[in-house]
């Protein structure tokens, strides 16, 4: 043994040093990866994930041999399986007390985010096991596990998963003892995940939180930009008006022989252009009058007043003269409603296009289809015109209600960026337009579910018995219902005695509400949080500072004079060079006449970010010395001056000496100051 260790002795302490390499490494890497954004913890979850799938699908492997093996071998592979997971959760619980004790130690939190899947899905695996052994060996695993990932998707709050995909599973072990496995199950794994999801959430908040603060100190810096958002190009429409009408001719079921050169492609051709030229004249006008509001809601109103509608059932037996009278009345209440409460000039619009599609074309029974099916007859040479015209409208419908989608994920935010009046209205605007993108979110929904109704894919539950109903205002109903039901807090729906005539099940009807209900969250829910936040912080003005005493002035002093030297270059290079001086702040992207095009200079940059920390350390400085200081109210001087020389460069005009003057006063001060303490 003795002659052994000389032997054994070096191996030992490479294999040691090769670890401690590696661990030394790894730890790099982490810290390095902790400061990341969320797009980089997520590429690295991903890998995680992989590993995890394949470590895994190995174990589940084992315990496949295992379980039909003696009850020696099962309970040998459940002891194994669950003293892994019991390592994995004890990583994931150690880190998450570390990270809440010292936020700062973002490493933590990233290795419990990593190791999560795989604590999870390896504790599975090890209840699976247990459950196993203790059931003999008929137990079906895969049923176990089944039973084991149900409750696991049951704890999700709000979603209410499992209940909405009307997805069971029985117990496999029966009595007690599968019963404290369970509550077991749900004490040891879940907690833990839940902490770690909350974690992340709000590391990833506060890190949002602060760019859009600092983003919003920018923009008041460079001066406010117009709320700009890019609408759907009007070729897209007209092409997918275009395609719908040609649909007509190839859909299934479509029992017309046509040649390529007949007089029946000949009215095809014609047909096609004269639907595609009715869109364009429909968008040109909707363009128009999409900022009017009170024609928005004439529109509305002689909807609702003269066709069949569900919101107004009393109405259709009423002569022309009532009609009339009572189309004003709704007209005059919808627009006062609208105006105060609900305007928004980008949102609203597009909904009440989006509600018009939904309710006029979507479905068998839609009433702008029967319409067009019974007064359209018209067949030159065998063409359907009247079907053509109602499958162009289903094109237009179809991308209308994606650009609504693409909406929901790409809305910009008013305030901090384009509040021209104040904080107050970017706030005003923005919970606005959140709530009308969880009107998208609704309608798009119901459209999904209608033609889910069409295939026979969800189940109807009961039959709408009141006159004006259609399967596209049920199943707008059906979601809106399911929506504001999940909401936390009162039953709304119970409270108002609010049933549905017709509801909607199955695992696809589920599916929908499970997605609309997380779109509602992730896309309305959070960022109004958001934005109540960064409004909050905007108009406070005496935040608290950790930073020393002296650290404040000297940086907001450095920052200055660094912005100060770009815009003294900038103007001796614009004295100096010929062509357009706006060339040395921008650089340009062809055409050179579109602004929209423009792209800043590092110098700019770099200037607007030192003036961005010049306003955040402001606030600090007041808290520090107080606003009756002389440093504070020659700092806010100097800032000021500096901002405006900035702005002013942006716009070629310069008042750059002025600034350099208030630059100087805030600097003497300083340096008085600061000869006060050595003395």
């Amino acid at each position: 043994m003795k002659s052994a260790l000389p032997r054994i002795q070096p191996m030992l302490d490479s294999a040691f040093s090769t670890f401690d390499a590696w661990r030394d490494r790894a730890e790099v890497r982490l810290d390095a990866a902790a400061d990341e954004s969320l797009r980089t913890w997520l590429r690295l979850f991903a890998l995680a994930m992989v590993a995890t799938v394949g470590v895994v699908a190995l174990l589940r492997l084992v315990l496949t041999a295992a379980v039909g093996g003696g009850p020696v071998a099962r309970w040998v592979a459940a002891f194994v399986t669950a003293l892994l997971a019991s390592v994995l959760l004890t990583v994931v619980v150690r880190n998450v007390i570390i990270s809440l004790v010292e936020p700062a130690h973002r490493r933590s939190l990233l290795l419990a985010f990593l190791t999560s899947a795989a604590a999870v899905m390896v504790s599975v695996e090890a209840f699976a096991a247990i459950t196993a052994a203790m059931a003999g060996g008929d137990a079906d695993l895969w049923a176990i596990e089944r039973l084991y990932m149900w409750h696991l998707v049951d704890s999700v709050p709000l979603l209410d998963i499992a209940r909405r995909l009307e997805w069971t599973e029985p117990p496999v072990l029966p009595g007690i003892d599968g019963r404290l496995l369970v509550l077991g199950f749900k004490l040891v794994v879940i907690p833990p995940l839940v902490r770690v999801a909350v974690a992340v959430y709000a590391l990833v908040e506060s890190r949002r939180n602060e760019r859009r603060y600092s983003a919003a100190v920018a923009s008041k810096i460079g001066g406010r930009r117009i709320f700009r958002f890019v609408e759907i190009p009007v070729w897209l429409l007209l092409l997918a008006t275009g395609a719908g009408a040609v649909w007509s001719v190839i859909e299934p079921g479509a029992d017309l022989a046509m040649r390529w050169f007949s007089w029946t492609s000949l009215a095809l051709a014609g047909t096609v252009i004269a639907i595609m030229v009715a869109a364009a004249v429909g968008i040109w006008a909707f363009q128009r009058v999409r900022e009017l509001p009170a024609v928005l809601t004439l529109a509305a109103a002689v909807a609702l007043v003269w066709f069949d509608s569900p919101v107004l059932p009393g109405i259709s037996g009423r002569g022309p003269w009532s009609k009339i009278g009572i189309t004003l009345l709704v007209w005059l209440v919808m627009t006062v409603l609208l105006l105060v409460f609900l305007w928004d000039e980008e949102e609203l619009p597009n909904d009440l296009v989006a509600a018009a599609f939904l309710l006029g074309f979507v479905g068998s029974d839609a009433p702008a289809t029967r319409w067009i099916t019974e007064h359209v007859t018209w067949a030159p040479w065998a063409f359907p015109v009247g079907r053509a015209i109602i499958t162009a409208c289903w094109g237009l419908s179809a991308v209308f209600l994606l650009y609504l989608m693409w909406r929901v994920l790409r809305r910009p935010a008013v305030l901090g960026t384009s509040d021209w009046a104040s904080p107050s209205s970017g706030l005003r605007e923005d919970l606005r337009g959140y709530a009308l993108i969880g009107v998208h979110v609704v309608i798009a929904a119901a459209a999904v579910l209608t033609l889910l109704r069409a295939v026979g894919a969800v189940d109807v539950r009961a039959g709408a018995t009141d006159a004006g109903w259609t399967s596209a205002s049920e199943s707008l109903a059906a979601v809106t219902w399911h929506l504001v039901g999940s909401f936390p807090g009162p039953n709304i729906p119970q409270i108002l005695d609010w049933r549905l005539a017709t509801d909607f099940g199955g695992p696809w009807a589920g599916l929908v509400i499970v997605i609309a209900l997380t779109s509602i969250i992730v896309f309305v829910a959070f960022p109004m949080i958001r934005t109540i936040v960064l409004w909050a912080r905007l108009t406070a003005t005496r935040p608290s500072t950790a930073q020393p005493l002296v650290e404040v002035p000297a940086a907001i002093l450095g920052n200055l004079r660094a912005v100060l030297a770009f815009l003294e270059a900038w103007d001796r290079d614009r004295d100096r060079l010929p062509g357009p001086s706006h060339l040395l702040l921008f650089k340009w992207s062809p055409p050179p006449t579109i602004p929209d095009q423009r792209r800043p200079t590092e110098g700019v940059r770099d200037a607007e970010r030192r003036l961005v920390e010049s306003e955040l350390d402001r606030p600090r400085l007041l808290d520090l010395l107080g606003e009756r200081s002389p440093i504070y109210i020659a700092a806010d001087h100097a800032i000021v001056r500096t901002a405006d020389a900035y702005r002013a460069a942006l716009h070629t005009r310069t008042t750059t000496e002025q600034a350099r003057e208030a630059v100087d006063e805030f600097a003497s001060l300083i340096e008085r100051w600061q000869a006060t303490f050595k003395a």
